[in-house]
């Protein structure tokens, strides 16, 4: 069919063939393998007209450039001529073509695979179009049964498939039986290239088209476990994932409502699952009801659902077993981190659940005795956040070991992320709060020591108080003012050591004196008083009181002539024990320096003094003399009488004196030559009685032991 005379292309015997001109009209039919002739004409203008055989029609009109071999008839069959006298014109050839069929059929390929299965229909209202070289040539719709049909010349074509609606087109040549296959590109909708020749019927030429498939439904919490939606609310915000042999091939995500939907599906095999880390499902397929029960197994996938071409499969659910979280907000009277039987929840205190990443989830407010609740919660990090009531803040966090009833919030009221498990109730997750404490009062000169805050008893300036903790860590100071008071606030519930720092030159009073808690001294001997503190306690009565000390002593001296007086020359005793008592009991020690002076420098009191003679020595005696300054003030045992020490007093005359005993003696012997001295050989004589009278009395004794004789520990 291309207008040409090819080699081996045969005439056509029986074309009736006519000529119109002014030799009148003529007819002839053409034989001998298409041959025709017309003889004897008269010169002038003619017009041929061959009638081919039935069913055929005129190929293409003086294509090439030969004459010879080309047709020369239009589409009529009609062509004209001009002959002049003696002309032969041979070269008027007409070509005829039979029509090539061309179609088949357009289907709705309902499993996507690109094969005409049985029971996959024809689909109506595609546009096919004919293209010869690019250009389409013929066009038109596929019927209501899916069938098409282009009549054509021989030659080469393509065939180009429309779609319609949500449709696609189906694999191209997905099988090798091409009777039964898609010739359509998915692409561009064009088949391959194709020839047909005159009369061909070509009845292959197919379009399977596709339509989208979608999946979905809701995932759901099961609050009462049974498996099925029915009232229960939707989980929004859960990753589902669309599988395809095993294989993710597609994500998303539920919506506020619990909802998700897989679309723009072909048809194929498919499966949910939901990924989610620690999920705890319900029940699958539960009841008779596919559309309200549970789809997917423990593990969160779903058996394989077979979707076909347009389908949309809205009942693969899954139930979701719910966790929750929540307790109690209280007042951490105590500031100890733990709630302990008496101390109440709070209400009315606003907590927000976050996510790990730290965005507003929820919110609620406490109540019924500072609990607090969040209900249908996804297994996953969490985080809670306390808004702090005014003038309150946070206990310490974590203390104890028991988690059930510590505080889990930080000093900003937040816990930090933690992981909730999936169907669980966490019951533990509290907030320990308590309003900050303060304390103080007087720190005061006791001037009598009598322990009492007595009227005209001044306050001390700048004396520091520091503030311990219950394990001795220093948690703040405060200095007092110009009439000796002090406070200290914004403190933290719980045990203190209140510690009073003695100014210099004083020391603690008598502690608790008295029966009013308000005029005593609360601090103990060394300057330290214990609390408590309670949640927004203001503590008043917390006061000290301080004494000037005094100086008691002066001099143990060696009374050499034992006149029990201070005489000139006579030295002090260093190394001598002196001790300081007060009601009966040692308060006080101290050793006389080299010189024989001591000292001791108690607080207001009264006093005596005891001193401790030294080996060999004794005690002078007492009080001889109208001179207090320089008699001897220690009875025989080394006890002084009472001295009664004001609060800064100065009591330097309180002296001991001592002196050492001695001894006399040696030989009586017989002077055998009168000479006056012991010669040798010379023997004592014992039995001489001997006497000694002095300050320590008459003593007596007898020599023995060859003329010996001894008095010892003599004044």
């Amino acid at each position: 069919a291309n207008g040409v005379q090819d080699v081996g292309e045969p005439g056509i015997d029986g074309v009736a063939v006519s000529i119109t001109g002014p030799s009148g009209t003529l007819s002839t039919t053409t034989s001998g393998g298409g041959a025709y002739s017309f003889a004897s004409l008269v010169p002038g203008d003619y017009t041929l007209t061959f009638t081919g055989p039935a069913g055929s029609e005129p190929t293409g009109t003086d294509v090439g450039g030969d004459d010879a071999v080309d047709s020369d008839i239009d589409g009529s069959g009609v062509v004209t001529v001009t002959l002049v006298s003696g002309d032969s014109d041979t070269s008027v050839d007409a070509g005829f073509v039979t029509p090539a069929t061309i179609g088949n059929y357009v289907w709705d390929d309902l499993d996507g695979d690109g094969i005409q299965d049985l029971i996959e229909s024809g689909l109506g209202g595609v546009t096919v179009q004919l293209l010869q070289g690019g250009t389409v040539v013929q066009t038109t719709t596929s019927a209501a049964d899916g069938s098409y049909q282009f009549i054509a010349a021989p030659g080469t074509y393509t065939v180009n498939f429309g779609t319609i609606g949500a449709y696609e087109l189906t694999a191209q040549d997905a099988t090798g039986a091409d009777a039964f296959d898609s010739d359509a590109n998915q692409t561009t909708g064009d088949t391959d290239p194709f020839t047909v020749t005159s009369g061909q019927i070509q009845d292959t030429i197919d379009a399977g088209l596709v339509a989208p498939a979608s999946i979905g439904d809701t995932v759901f919490f099961d609050t009462n476990a049974d498996g099925l939606s029915t009232g229960e609310p939707g989980v929004p915000g859960v990753g589902v994932e669309l599988l395809q042999g095993g294989t993710v091939i597609a994500t998303t995500t539920t919506d506020g409502s619990g909802n998700y939907g897989f679309t723009g599906l072909a048809p194929g095999d498919y499966a949910i699952q939901l990924p989610g880390t620690g999920l705890v499902f319900a029940t699958p397929d539960a009841g008779a009801d596919d559309t309200l029960d549970s789809d997917v197994d423990a593990s969160g996938q779903s058996g394989t659902v077979t979707l076909i071409s347009a389908q949309d499969n809205t009942s693969i659910d899954a139930g979701v077993l719910p966790s929750s979280l929540g307790n109690l907000v209280w007042l951490d009277d105590n500031g100890n981190g733990i709630q302990d039987g008496a101390e109440s929840g709070i209400d009315g205190v606003t907590v927000e659940l976050r996510d790990g990443a730290g965005g507003l989830l929820a919110a609620t407010t406490t109540s019924g005795g500072g609990l607090y609740s969040f209900g249908l919660l996804l297994p996953g990090t969490y985080e809670i956040s306390i808004a702090f009531p005014l003038d309150h803040v946070a206990t310490a966090q974590a203390a104890g070991t028991d988690t059930a009833i510590d505080s889990n919030v930080d000093s900003s009221g937040d816990t930090g992320t933690f992981s909730l498990a999936g169907n669980t109730d966490d019951d533990s997750i509290d907030a320990g709060l308590y309003v900050l404490a303060s304390f103080g009062d007087f720190v005061w000169d006791d001037l009598n020591g009598d322990g009492i805050q007595d009227a005209g008893e001044p306050g001390i300036e700048n004396v520091v108080v520091e503030l311990r903790d219950a394990g001795g860590a220093l948690v703040t100071t405060d200095t007092t003012d110009a009439s000796g008071i002090y406070g200290m606030t914004g403190l933290i519930p719980g045990d203190y050591t209140v510690t009073f720092v003695p100014p210099a030159g004083y020391s603690p009073t008598i502690s608790d004196a008295g029966s009013d808690d308000l005029l005593d001294s609360d601090q103990n001997a060394s300057g330290a008083a214990p609390i408590q503190l309670l949640s927004g306690s203001s503590l008043v009565g917390l006061d000290a009181g301080f004494v000037s000390p005094g100086t008691i002593g002066d001099f143990v001296f060696t009374d050499v002539n034992g006149n029990g007086i201070q005489d000139s020359g006579e030295a002090g005793i260093g190394g001598v024990a002196v001790a300081l008592i007060q009601g009966g009991s040692v308060v006080d020690t101290t050793t006389t320096d080299g010189t024989g002076l001591y000292s001791f420098t108690p607080g207001p009191g009264n006093y005596s003094v005891e001193f401790t003679a030294p080996a060999g020595y004794v005690f002078t005696g007492t009080d001889v003399g109208a001179d207090d300054a320089l008699d001897s003030d220690a009875d025989a045992s080394g006890l002084t009488g009472s001295y009664v020490l004001p609060s800064g007093g100065n009591i330097d005359s309180v002296d001991a004196g001592l002196f050492e005993l001695v001894s006399v003696g040696d030989f009586v012997f017989d002077d055998l030559n009168a000479n006056g001295v012991q010669d040798v050989g010379e023997p004592g004589i014992d039995g001489v009685a001997v006497s000694i009278t002095g300050p320590s009395g008459t003593l007596s004794t007898t020599t023995s032991g060859g003329g010996a004789y001894s008095f010892a520990s003599l004044v």
